[in-house]
């Protein structure tokens, strides 16, 4: 069975639970320190097997814009000119793999747009009994292959397994009634599926951090704005993160004006006028740097979510 579709994984009735499979990770590029990681018992971050490759090469192939090359089997990061292939021993496959350990391999792909390693899965290939499914997330394969020059890819280290561990105990414990957890990952899920280019990305990710942090103006007196909200809890949080954000990336400019800028940029792209980065908007550099930005400002709102959900709550409410 081949499904083409962009979720993670179908219902399962309890006598099809699958017993050993695996996903396939696009944008690790390297392991260091291992050639295995364990994350849990019978969960494993490890190279593809020839017969795992066998299953994966034709998938994506198919919803490559040029077939003719391969990503995986090239050297990266991508330089132009002719295609330059790898050794069969340096071609980058990747899976994430499991064995009768189905409820601790789900708990791991629902984490991985909070993680440090924020790892793409591909398609994933699941035995259940007398039959076996693949899933294939068709966007997101030919999303990330269109701009696959530009991808992010991974070293996967001890330290981003460790972080991997500690976001799957903590979001296994979370409590939804004080933060919907499952509807932000969906969404930060679903933002992908938007091609790689569109502006559209940056207005999703201020969608979604709003909606950590944000009320109805309307519904307070006196009404504070939006963008005020964003603004002074954002600088509040800032001091409560483990990693407080790098507001450096944009030199040596206070986090309020970096707030106010943005904000700027996300009325810009709102109302369909071109950002202004060469002047108005010029501590803001691109519309990638900004990208980048609002981007981690959500994962690091959502991470501490996790942390301290009915802070979090109290706060949206303020």
């Amino acid at each position: 069975m081949v499904y083409y579709f962009d979720k993670h994984l179908p219902p399962f009735s309890d006598h099809e639970i699958p017993h050993s499979g695996y996903a396939f990770l696009m944008n690790v590029n390297s392991i260091v320190g291992a050639k295995i990681f364990e994350i849990f018992p019978g969960v494993v971050l490890r190279r593809a097997t020839p017969q795992e490759i066998k299953e994966i090469k034709p998938n994506v192939k198919k919803l490559h814009p040029f077939s003719h090359m391969n990503f995986w089997e090239q050297p990266a990061p991508y330089r132009a000119g002719p295609p330059v292939h790898l050794p069969r021993s340096k071609w980058r496959y990747y899976v994430l793999s499991f064995q009768d350990s189905f409820s601790y391999f789900k708990r791991i792909l629902s984490i991985l747009e909070l993680a440090d390693l924020e790892l793409e899965v591909g398609l994933e290939v699941l035995h259940v009994p007398r039959s076996k499914a693949t899933i294939v997330h068709s966007a997101k394969i030919f999303h990330f292959l269109e701009c696959d020059a530009k991808q992010e890819l991974f070293a996967v280290t001890p330290d981003g397994i460790g972080d991997l561990q500690s976001l799957s105990e903590k979001i296994e414990k979370h409590d939804n009634s004080a933060i919907n957890m499952d509807g932000i990952i969906k969404a930060l899920r679903d933002i992908k599926l938007l091609p790689y280019y569109s502006q559209m990305r940056a207005l999703a990710y201020f969608a979604v951090l709003e909606s950590l942090i944000t009320h109805d103006p309307n519904n307070q007196i006196p009404p504070h704005s939006i963008t005020h909200q964003v603004k002074t809890k954002m600088i509040l949080l800032n001091k409560r993160f483990p990693r407080p954000m790098n507001y450096s990336v944009f030199g040596k400019v206070s986090e309020e004006k970096i707030w106010t800028m943005l904000y700027s940029y996300r009325s810009a792209l709102a109302h369909g006028d071109t950002p202004d980065f060469k002047h108005k908007m010029k501590i803001l550099k691109d519309s990638k740097s900004s990208l980048q930005f609002i981007k981690e400002a959500v994962k690091s709102v959502a991470r501490q979510a996790l942390i301290e959900p009915h802070l979090i709550a109290n706060l949206k409410e303020c």
